[in-house]
């Protein structure tokens, strides 16, 4: 798992990653319009990852911990937090946290799922 990792963030950096790096990338914001955004790694090290994205408007932090449970099992958690500045960004964030809330939880199972799939393809070619 920790080579996996390691190889999805070195490939989003498009360089050798590891704690401390920041490097920009263009991702879309929730009104689907690409936006700059900072990206710094805060951790890489065996059973964690977490990076933050900085925005103009934003920031969020998604940390991943693991640790095999048993031989081939492994647990996953999956945190991710954020912040606004204005007082407009916080009221407009929880109206669409509540309107597509239904929605979110859907993509993140998507995205676990998908996650989940390619781990177990890249086990596959070690």
């Amino acid at each position: 798992m920790n080579a996996f990792i390691r190889n999805l963030a070195d490939q989003d950096a498009g360089r050798p990653a590891a704690a401390g790096l920041v490097y920009h990338k263009s991702l879309a914001g929730m009104n689907g319009r690409a936006q700059k955004t900072e990206v710094r790694i805060q951790a890489l090290e065996p059973g964690r990852y977490t990076v933050l994205f900085d925005t103009p408007r934003e920031k969020l932090t998604m940390d991943w911990q693991w640790h095999q449970t048993a031989p081939g099992e492994l647990e996953l958690v999956y945190e991710e937090t954020g912040r606004n500045e204005s007082g407009l960004s916080k009221w407009n964030q929880k109206l669409a946290g509540v309107l597509f809330g239904m929605s979110a939880k859907k993509q993140l199972k998507m995205r676990l799922d998908l996650f989940e799939k390619q781990l177990e393809e890249y086990q596959w070619q070690d």
